[in-house]
């Protein structure tokens, strides 16, 4: 992630991304979320290669790991919910775009 900071090396970015979520997802040991992760991964990756907001998630993950590596419960948790709230409104704002780009007759 720090390498993707200095480089914004969106490529980079794109590998990281889902070994951070894959890391964290595993963590939880649970068979059933790990399966659901990776079927909403594959379906999800149209949108991710339209996310210009790459830059941002990059700080975001690293606010999450740094408060994780300093054992930081509350940052952690704190920084991990300002990530999926940024995430659900830019896929959101990319679906709705999708959406009236379709309706003008236009191709995603």
């Amino acid at each position: 992630m720090l390498e993707v900071k200095q480089t914004k090396n969106r490529k980079l970015f794109d590998e990281l991304d889902k070994k951070f979520h894959s890391v964290i997802i595993c963590a939880s040991y649970n068979n059933n979320i790990i399966r659901f992760f990776n079927e909403l991964w594959e379906k999800i990756e149209i949108l991710r290669r339209h996310n210009e907001r790459f830059m941002k998630s990059n700080e975001e993950h690293l606010k999450i790991i740094l408060s994780i590596l300093a054992d930081n419960k509350k940052e952690a948790y704190k920084a991990l919910l300002i990530h999926l709230n940024n995430v659900k409104k830019e896929t959101l704002y990319s679906l709705n775009e999708g959406i009236k780009t379709i309706k003008r007759g236009g191709v995603l």
